[in-house]
């Protein structure tokens, strides 16, 4: 069996490392700064820089594998304090050093390597580290923190968990009560854990209502707030929003300053995004910040910013790799375009590709996500008026377990039933007279009425229905808009909201405009005129032949958002996303990019580091102080060559 401290084998030196290491993996940062400052004083090492320059120290007084570990903790500090761009340069260097040399066997140097990998996102590469480290393990809380991240890893790849969720309760199960304070930060990644499989599950219980009030672990804390901030369910917090959730958001703010990714977070929960927040690269975070927001907006489109979505949207198809995201993740994608497309008939053949990139690899099982895709394809189906096909998702929908759950509302939404006592009534409102529903039009009416204009298609049309004829262009349709609000209006304004121009020249585009006007004069019936007089056109008379089937909140703010149609764009090809580093980190990505004496110019570098031609100028001149870069060739002709760090 495993012993929970180390052995008596091990030097003092070893035995002050495993406690600032147990320290950090509960959080305690404040105390493991205290500690390493105490261990260095101790040591002789006060003021001294603990860093790697290439090379082992030459006065370092202990063992080789004593250097790593020292290392390694000071690196997890600096992860722990924000100081990302230094831990993870620390630890890419660590990591080649310790390789090339066949020393790649130190606990705490492989264990936060993974770690390292795992906030990025990495969760592959994580795996494999974790399982090096678990081989190298010595003590109880070791092999049980390596186990458990070795669990989070499983269940990102989608891959079976049972046989490794067992070992991780097994051993945690072998910690004596009297050490259990040690263990505090790995159970609550456990109880995270059985919180996110509950919740995908469709089992949101009264556990969720139940916020810790301790300082430090708050990872189960982030996630209850953020299960409850959304709408469908019993225990959702939407109705007492502004004094519940303002409590519980000051208390994750102030509960712990070191708190993984505390900013993106908050901002997460608070609707609000920060140009930092692209650098973050974890699917977990991003989708569950996109479906938060989502449901958001479709409750009050006047609360979320809808720009704010489709701008991570845009990113993450531009920038990010989703189709490789894991199973739930990718499905909380899926729900979220379908029920943004459901406000945007024309988008439903693009968005239908996206999905189907991020349907190609398998997925998990998981009830309320799978429900919850199936629910908006069954919308869909009753929008594009598929009945046949509507009919038999439904019957599907009938079938689940979670048709009959209390606690989940979306059997409501798919039978549009407004109860009176759940948040969704609004949305569910708006998406009966999307479907067109609730509101059955009066037969006198469609006898009356000549046309019909439909402004989420932009189309003028003879009747209304599956069955209907365009008989006018977009122009047109938007000229008309604008006429029916404003009867006096110049021949400027009606050009540039007719046509979508931003500029109107008199000698070129008043032949338009008199054009515009004479299809209107044709479309017309009787009771409408329309006169022109110097550079302004008049309207007068009755609209009673038109019916304008105008746009709801939701679905103006689709039709007037340019990024969404980028969104959409079926030719951007999701690319692997690296974010531009700042100056500082250059020296290392330099050697890391290029190697020792590999030969450069001067317009590679400046493509390669993503500046302008000064900035890369500035680089150079300081690289070639540094020794970094040795100058050969004039003119023309000059080139670099990579010279290593001095």
């Amino acid at each position: 069996m495993l012993p929970f401290f180390l052995p008596k084998d091990r030097s003092v030196f070893q035995k002050q490392i495993y406690s600032i290491w147990l320290a950090r993996c509960n959080q305690e940062i404040e105390h493991v700064a205290s500690l390493l400052a105490d261990f260095r004083r101790k040591y002789g090492m006060e003021g001294k820089e603990i860093s790697f320059h290439g090379d082992f120290p030459a006065d370092w007084a202990f063992a080789r594998a004593e250097w790593y570990e020292l290392l390694a903790i000071q690196g997890s500090l600096w992860r722990a304090q924000g100081k990302t761009d230094l831990s993870e340069s620390l630890f890419f260097r660590l990591e080649k050093f310790a390789e090339s040399r066949g020393e790649l066997d130190c606990f705490y140097l492989l264990f936060e390597i993974g770690l390292t990998a795992l906030k990025r996102g990495e969760h592959a590469n994580a795996l494999k580290y974790f399982q090096w480290a678990g081989a190298n393990a010595v003590t109880l809380p070791q092999k049980l923190f390596t186990e458990t991240n070795s669990l989070l890893c499983l269940e990102d790849l989608s891959l079976p968990q049972g046989e490794k969720l067992k070992q991780v309760i097994m051993l945690d199960r072998k910690v004596p009560r009297e050490q259990s304070k040690w263990v505090i930060g790995n159970r609550e990644t456990i109880l995270c854990y059985r919180l996110r499989k509950q919740y995908k599950e469709g089992e949101i219980s009264a556990e969720f209502s139940k916020i810790t009030s301790s300082p430090k672990l708050l990872e189960s804390t982030y996630f209850k707030i953020w299960a409850l901030l959304l709408p469908y369910h019993a225990l959702s917090m939407q109705d007492s929003r502004s004094a519940e959730i303002h409590r519980l958001l000051t208390h994750l703010v102030n509960g712990n300053s070191f708190f993984f990714l505390k900013n993106f977070r908050l901002r997460t929960l608070t609707g609000t995004a920060h140009p930092e927040d692209f650098l973050i690269s974890k699917p977990g975070e991003l989708a569950g910040r996109i479906y938060l927001w989502t449901w958001n907006w479709l409750l009050d489109p006047s609360r979320q910013s809808l720009e704010q979505i489709l701008e991570l949207l845009q990113h993450l198809r531009e920038h990010s790799t989703i189709r490789l995201w894991p199973s739930d993740d990718r499905l909380r994608l899926i729900a979220c375009l379908r029920w943004l497309s459901l406000f945007d008939r024309m988008a439903y053949p693009k968005t239908e590709l996206i999905v189907h990139e991020l349907q190609q690899r398998p997925f998990d099982f998981h009830p309320l996500l799978h429900f919850e895709v199936q629910l908006t394809e069954y919308l869909l189906c009753l929008a594009q008026n598929k009945k046949e096909q509507a009919r038999e998702l439904l019957k599907a929908l009938r079938a689940q377990p979670l048709w009959r759950s209390t606690g989940i509302y979306f059997k409501q939404i798919a039978l549009l039933t407004v109860t009176g006592s759940t948040p969704l009534d609004s949305y569910i409102r708006a998406l009966r007279d999307q479907l067109q529903l609730s509101h059955s039009e009066d037969s006198a009416t469609h006898r009356k009425t000549r046309v019909f204009l439909d402004q989420s298609k932009l189309r003028l049309a003879q009747s209304a229905g599956s069955a209907e004829k365009t008989i006018a262009s977009r122009p047109l349709c938007l000229a008309l808009y604008v006429l029916r609000h404003c009867p006096a209006i110049s021949f400027q304004r009606l050009y540039c909201e007719a046509y979508e121009c931003a500029h109107f020249e008199p000698d070129v585009h008043r032949a338009r405009v008199f054009n515009l006007v004479t299809r209107l004069k044709k479309l017309f019936p009787a009771q409408l005129s329309l006169k022109t007089k110097g550079d302004a056109i008049y309207c007068q008379g009755q609209w009673r032949q038109f019916r304008f089937i105008e746009l709801n909140p939701r679905e103006k703010q689709l039709a007037n958002s340019n990024r969404w149609r980028s969104v959409l764009d079926r030719n951007k090809t999701p690319q692997s996303f690296t974010p531009r580093p700042k100056l500082q980190q250059l020296d290392d990505l330099l050697l890391r990019e290029f190697g020792s004496g590999c030969r450069v110019e001067r317009k590679r570098l400046e493509t390669w580091a993503g500046v302008s031609k000064s900035t890369s100028n500035r680089l150079l001149r300081r690289w070639l102080k540094r020794g970094l870069l040795k100058r050969t060739g004039r003119g023309k002709n000059t080139a670099y060559t990579i010279q290593g760090e001095r």
